[in-house]
């Protein structure tokens, strides 16, 4: 997810940090089974991983928020073995070509990512984000085919998280960020091989088509870097279910990078 543009002010609010769990060596076979489907991944063959205890899917449209065309559709299928999430997310165009795939595990205590990839195949860009020892995380970045790739590794002093962990970690903090507490982290940005501190608050209650919502937003701590970047905004309805989110698309549209849509989720 990119940076964009953001005049939104965060009013006085009572401030909590998410708590991070104690985190573990990340699971081996998790991380290959994620990495290994990334373009250029080197990781040995993944050991078989364990039959998921739960799973599910969701549909979704990514369009325009004013005028409702339709740019891309996709699905994600979640699975949980009780120890370790797993999140596949496919993006397709409207002849339903391929353009993107992001694969993304996590712990399911501490929402810790243990890998993640992503290839996006209109522009050849590539991410992938994996733990190595505590608290650290190690990013590789690839802005397109011809471009070079960068790799860092990270270590912070905080619990740090994927832009792809907002949503559970709303859904961890609901009843703190409901109470107009705000959430603060290290957020990974893969683009910038780096982490920044970001937050997640409340902004407001509305009702859309008759449903009543709760709208939440990512954003920097920074106040001068929140006036010049990021708008992540994320809709739930009463029942805790994800129904909208507006943020700026990687997937170039009519040769525009960076523009704003809304990925509507199918119930």
């Amino acid at each position: 997810m990119r940076l964009i543009a953001l005049c939104l002010l965060l009013t006085t609010t009572s401030v909590y940090s998410a708590t991070p769990v104690a985190p573990k060596a990340a699971p081996k076979a998790v991380q290959a089974q994620v990495l290994a489907t990334a373009p250029d991944a080197t990781p040995a063959a993944p050991a078989p991983a364990p039959a998921p205890s739960s799973s599910s899917s969701i549909a979704f449209e990514v369009r325009d928020p004013k005028t409702k065309e339709v740019y891309f559709t996709g699905n994600q299928k979640t699975s949980n073995d009780g120890k370790a999430v797993r999140k596949e997310t496919l993006y397709f165009d409207t002849a339903q070509k391929q353009v993107q795939k992001e694969i993304f595990a996590f712990e399911v205590s501490s929402l810790r990512a243990l890998a993640y990839s992503s290839s996006n195949a209109m522009t050849g860009e590539v991410s992938m984000v994996k733990a190595t020892e505590a608290l650290s995380v190690e990013i590789q970045y690839r802005p397109s085919s011809e471009g070079k790739t960068g790799t860092n590794v990270v270590k912070s002093e905080k619990q740090a998280y994927l832009p792809n962990a907002a949503g559970d970690l709303i859904l961890q903090n609901w009843d703190n960020l409901l109470a107009g507490k705000a959430v603060k982290f290290e957020l990974i940005i893969p683009q910038r091989l780096e982490t920044i501190p970001f937050q997640l608050i409340k902004r407001e209650s509305l009702t859309v088509d008759n449903e009543a919502r709760e709208v939440f937003t990512l954003m920097p701590q920074n106040i001068l870097i929140r006036m010049l970047a990021p708008h992540l905004e994320f809709q739930y309805d009463k029942n805790k279910k994800i129904r909208q989110a507006i943020y700026p698309s990687s997937l170039p549209i009519n040769g525009s990078k960076d523009r704003i849509v809304e990925m509507v989720f199918k119930t």
